[in-house]
């Protein structure tokens, strides 16, 4: 959830516990451009490259033979592809200057593997680095920290910029937990 320098403390705190208790919820608290920047990389971004990947079968001479020989990974990287369009689109288009940022470091890197696929190391590089990236990111130790709950909204919002999610909500403080993960995300 988004939070700035006008946002009252104790409404803060309601929806923060409101989120938690009901939902379970692990709530991150930042900043609107920060949010707009992260859903860009996490969420929007994954639903562009989903529809293009799909695009790519459709545009095959025979796409039946495609659809036919596409395994795991080509239905792992489109299931997100199957949801409601007018919804995606609206995302999309919401966000459209952060996503717009975040096609063009995409466009960039794949230029970047495009470049390099005549050099077998070079290209066996570019996997290393998002496989390294990939564990790093699994299997980083989470972190635990209590704060107060009359901490300034400003400072909560650092703490979820630095990934610190708040986890309870209590009369006088939050829990927060950084580097515990999408239990999703830990399939192999």
């Amino acid at each position: 959830m988004t939070a700035t320098d006008r946002t009252d403390p104790g409404r803060l705190g309601d929806v923060l516990a409101f989120l938690v208790t009901e939902f379970s919820a692990q709530v991150a608290v930042g900043g609107p451009e920060w949010h707009d920047r992260v859903v860009a990389v996490v969420s929007h971004l994954p639903h562009v490259l989903a529809a293009r990947l799909l695009s790519s079968v459709a545009d095959l001479p025979h796409p039946e033979a495609g659809a036919a020989l596409a395994a795991g990974s080509f239905r792992d990287g489109t299931r997100v592809a199957g949801g409601d369009t007018t919804r995606t689109a609206g995302m999309v288009v919401h966000n459209r200057e952060a996503v717009r940022e975040q096609l063009t470091a995409t466009i960039a890197g794949l230029t970047g593997l495009l470049e390099r696929l005549d050099d077998d190391e070079q290209v066996a590089a570019w996997f290393e680095t998002a496989r390294r990236a990939r564990t790093a990111y699994l299997s980083g130790a989470s972190e635990e920290r209590t704060v107060a709950r009359d901490l300034p909204p400003a400072e909560l919002v650092g703490l979820g910029e630095q990934g610190w999610l708040v986890t309870a909500v209590h009369d006088d403080s939050y829990d927060l937990v950084r580097g515990a993960l999408n239990s999703e995300l830990r399939r192999p």
